[in-house]
């Protein structure tokens, strides 16, 4: 009936508004705006731009290869730790979910987007790979809390005991989730009667399983050089902005310290996005260095800008490249189908 079209139409503009006003949005974007502002107006701002001006151009193509680099390094040890819990996804299968995911790594937990997408592409349960996806970030920040026990910040003698009693913390926490039957056992005994509680139930189970199996030997082996790889990237991109601006007292050593403790200080609360909390964070350990103010604001901020840049330009072009697998995938997530292949799945549309 077209004379009521318009009431299919308002009904859509009102469902894209819910999800623009969810606080889940809401928040981390105004977060986000707040650290920026904050950090801009901790600097000059026209001396900030003038910094980016002169780095950028310098940096880009250099950011652009360790960024891809980054991203490669990242997408290897996913897939290894996927397979390790014996999740195979083909080429298809596991480039538009780790796409996704790196598409939207700058919101508070974004990058479990990943396993939502690949529950799409597999029907694999989300709690399962998101043992894979938690694994990576706690390989992440241990190896940012060793590379501060290492390097350590000038003039915060308690940067070097926190990483390690941090470290240590989990360690110990790893071991009684993981290693013990401590938390099983409380599950087995916890029968809700609600579905959505027993379905985050056996989530969390999976979760849990999944979690056992990639604390092993096995794990680190793989895991921890290939973290280093992809954070080592990073690191070397912020190095890299900063010897553009001709900062005298910059380095590698220096860099990597800096970039490892805003990093840890997002991952350690992962409620809080990456964008802006990052760059406030990381900014104090510059400025401890000695570097000048604006030179600080102007490495965070271009780092930003090359590295996201990159990461869209990649993923996007992935994910347009796919974008018949975007589809599949989105359309058996909406409609709760099974992928091809599995018992009682429909044929997808052609």
């Amino acid at each position: 009936m077209p004379q009521y079209a318009w009431l299919v139409s308002g009904g859509e503009v009102k469902q894209r508004l819910r999800a623009l006003l969810n606080p889940k949005v809401i928040v981390p974007t105004v977060l986000s705006a707040g650290f920026l502002a904050f950090i801009v107006a901790f600097g000059d701002a026209g001396k900030v731009s003038r910094e980016i001006a002169t780095a950028a151009p310098i940096a880009v193509l250099p950011v652009f290869f360790l960024t891809v680099l980054y991203l490669l390094a990242k997408g290897v040890q996913w897939h290894v730790y996927l397979r390790r819990l014996e999740i195979k996804p083909a080429s298809k299968e596991f480039l538009v979910p780790y796409a996704g995911g790196e598409f939207s790594n700058s919101l508070p937990l974004g990058v479990y987007l990943e396993n939502y997408l690949l529950k799409g592409a597999l029907g694999e349960g989300f709690g399962k790979s998101a043992a894979a996806t938690t694994w990576m970030l706690i390989t992440e920040i241990l190896i940012c809390l060793l590379a501060l026990m290492v390097i350590g910040v000038p003039d915060w003698p308690w940067v070097r005991p926190l990483a390690i009693g941090i470290f240590l913390g989990m360690l110990a926490v790893g071991i009684v989730l993981f290693k013990t039957r401590l938390v099983h056992e409380r599950l087995e005994r916890w029968q809700p009667k609600r579905k959505g509680l027993r379905s985050a139930r056996e989530g969390f189970k999976d979760f849990l399983e999944g979690s056992s199996q990639l604390l092993s030997w096995h794990t680190f082996v793989y895991g921890l050089p290939l973290t280093t790889i992809y954070l080592g990237a990073y690191a070397t991109s912020l190095y890299v902005i900063g010897a553009a601006l001709q900062a005298s007292t910059w380095g590698w050593e220096k860099a990597t310290a800096a970039y490892a403790f805003s990093l840890v200080v997002v991952l350690l609360v992962p409620v809080l996005p990456h964008l802006g909390t990052v760059e406030a964070s990381g900014l104090g350990v510059m400025l401890q260095y000695g570097l000048l103010r604006n030179q600080a604001v102007g490495s965070f901020l271009t780092l930003r800008l090359l590295t996201t840049g990159t990461i869209f330009l990649v993923c996007g072009s992935v994910l347009l490249v796919l974008h018949r697998q975007v589809g599949q995938i989105f359309r058996r997530l909406s409609r709760g189908k099974k992928p091809r292949g599995q018992p009682g799945a429909e044929p997808e549309p052609e």
